[in-house]
């Protein structure tokens, strides 16, 4: 195997706290909720936007089983949830829930622990660095939420799969990823913690891949990865391992 030249990273359960889809949504469905009974509208129950919302992304996972075109935005999302529940703001009231669905979200996102030291330590070993998402999240958004975290200047090369109407673990946003950064799939490995979106995915577009064991996330028959760590500081002797060509 090549020397490793460059790792990519998941952002959600990865380098930024993710328990579940209901507890990343709640703060900002909270706040696009009260956005819209304060201007008057007969807003739904926010457990009713949540519970749609987390229908919603399933259905995505679930198409995303066969179909490599499937996609989401959070934009659809509100619509979807708006247009269920019959509620129709005026433009300046929908442009106001979604901003205040943002400045809700965004101060309760943190990083895993280790997550801004490990990414520090492998840009110090000269290792090209990437970020690579399932979200339905703009980019916008998202580069404002790793800003804020210390993570966006590590992170250079970023593809967000909304964007890119391409998802994981279909190889097309893993090939773009690895065109960015000018990089072979056999000189790349990919971390995250999803075995069927980050494991399975990245081994399918020939990288190399290491899981990031979190609580609730299981392994997949027939998926290997090629390591396993239990925290992000010890992905440094993995990559340095890989870096010698083990």
């Amino acid at each position: 195997m090549p020397p490793l030249k460059g790792i990519v990273f998941d952002l959600g359960g990865t380098l930024v706290e993710y328990h579940n889809a209901r507890d990343w949504e709640r703060d900002g469905l909270t706040a696009f909720h009260n956005c819209l009974a304060g201007r008057g509208y007969a807003a739904p129950p926010v457990e009713d936007l949540l519970a749609i919302h987390e229908r919603l992304v399933n259905e995505l996972h679930d198409r995303l089983k066969t179909d490599p075109h499937a996609t989401l935005t959070q934009d659809d999302t509100f619509r979807i949830m708006l247009a269920e529940t019959g509620v129709a703001p005026a433009p300046a009231d929908w442009d106001a829930a979604r901003e205040r669905y943002y400045a809700a979200s965004l101060p309760g996102k943190a990083t895993i622990p280790g997550a801004g030291e490990t990414l520090g330590a492998l840009h110090a070993k000269g290792l090209k660095l990437a970020a690579l998402s399932n979200t339905i999240w703009p980019a916008a958004r998202l580069d404002q939420m790793l800003d804020r975290l210390g993570l966006l200047p590590y992170l250079p090369v970023r593809f967000y799969s909304c964007e890119e109407a391409a998802w994981k673990p279909w190889p097309a946003i893993f090939k773009r990823t690895l065109h960015a950064l000018n990089l072979a799939p056999t000189e790349a490995a990919y971390v995250g913690d999803y075995y069927r979106f980050d494991i399975r995915g990245a081994q399918g577009a020939g990288m190399r891949a290491v899981w990031l064991r979190q609580p609730g996330r299981e392994p997949e028959d027939g998926v290997v990865p090629d390591a396993e760590i239990d925290a992000l500081p010890q992905l440094l002797d993995v990559a340095a391992a890989w870096m010698e060509g083990a």
